[in-house]
């Protein structure tokens, strides 16, 4: 994993110096600092999708066989790739995935009989600290 200071390189350069340091005490605490301010508050545009929306009663079709019903979804298409006052050759699609509960998640591979509680833990873990699984 990078270092805060080995992605200076890839920072504006317009940032103050106090801005600078705020943004790598904020990285040194990742991912044990996410707390409220990750969320969508009041100051966006209400009629807009974002990306990392979250959307209740999105369809689900389950595969193979066909199943639907509505489910809480997370919108992963880019906001400018959906935003409606851009002109475009074709209409705009909604990329977006369902929210599950990590409880579920959990339960659903402590079920399969290859894994171990361990490597359920494990697996976990790295999702929640965002590295690789």
């Amino acid at each position: 994993m990078l270092s805060p200071r080995d992605i200076e390189i890839f920072l504006p350069k317009y940032l103050t110096p106090e801005t600078e340091q705020k943004l790598f005490r904020d990285l040194a605490q990742f991912p044990d600092n996410i707390d409220d301010r990750m969320y969508r508050m009041t100051d966006f545009e209400p009629d807009v999708i974002y990306q990392g929306d979250g959307i209740n009663d999105l369809l689900v079709v389950e595969l193979p066989s066909l199943r639907t019903k509505n489910a809480p979804f997370m919108v992963l298409s880019n906001t400018c790739d959906i935003d409606p006052t851009n002109q475009r050759l074709f209409s705009a699609n909604l990329i977006y995935t369902p929210i599950i509960r990590l409880s579920n998640y959990r339960d659903w591979l402590l079920r399969s009989e290859i894994r171990t509680k361990d490597d359920v833990e494990n697996h976990l873990d790295s999702i929640r600290h965002q590295q690789l699984t």
